[in-house]
């Protein structure tokens, strides 16, 4: 996982709405155009991506994870070597890390924290944004999970996963993406899974619009073999 946190010289600009569009085509400036395309599973596009990313004051926040650990050090050089540019905002300082681990293999079980999102369309053909705690919610994340092991991994999920709603906050956050503005809301979540999927879940994501600046979560709390770790 990769933290950056990029210093602007001048705070409060106006960039909140596009920041989400401006970072990710920062970030695919420096991955294959392979990754942009994505990977097509029945028409479904997958990444092996995800990213978040704030903006406060003068300081632009980043978190950028992948499965593809060299995407994670380009990312990280590009930014070292002054050439992670988000759109003409001029950066004057800025502070890269990479964290290399993984869960452990024989974890089969781990909390994780995050914005993710799901939406479908009502009957009239307007999107409806789904909350965490909706089971419709759950089974659309989960069968987006295995679609994407399968078709990222090529192999077939040995195991099962198992995907619970701990609590969700009351009130939604927007994550814009040029026109659009997803409803998302910060929730805790509960995976039962094999450790190489709870790994995947964690370098790419849960849920859609990933790389429009939502699907990130984090680990809360992990176990292995059902203890707590």
């Amino acid at each position: 996982m990769l933290t950056a946190k990029l210093y602007v010289t001048t705070p409060n600009l106006l960039i909140r709405k596009s920041l989400n569009e401006l970072v990710q085509a920062a970030i695919y400036k420096h991955l294959p155009s392979s990754e942009h395309d994505g990977h097509d599973s029945g028409g479904k596009k997958f990444k092996k991506t995800v990213f978040r990313a704030d903006y406060d004051d003068n300081e632009i926040g980043i978190d950028f994870s992948s499965i593809d650990k060299n995407y994670e050090e380009a990312i990280a050089k590009a930014i070292l070597k002054d050439e992670f540019r988000i759109g003409a905002v001029h950066i004057a300082n800025s502070i890269v890390a990479i964290q290399h681990g993984s869960l452990p293999e024989g974890t089969a079980q781990a909390e994780v924290l995050g914005f993710v999102c799901v939406h479908i369309n009502d009957s009239n053909g307007k999107r409806l944004y789904l909350e965490p705690r909706d089971s419709r919610f759950v089974e659309i994340i989960t069968k987006n999970a295995k679609e994407k092991y399968e078709t990222i991994l090529g192999e077939p999920l040995e195991g099962d996963i198992e995907i619970k709603t701990l609590w969700q906050s009351e009130k939604p956050t927007y994550i814009c993406y040029k026109a659009a503005r997803h409803k998302v809301y910060k929730a805790r979540y509960e995976i039962k899974a094999p450790a190489k999927m709870l790994n995947l879940i964690l370098d790419t994501g849960l849920g859609s619009k990933i790389m429009q600046g939502c699907g990130w979560v984090g680990v809360v709390e992990n176990k292995a073999g059902g203890v707590n770790g």
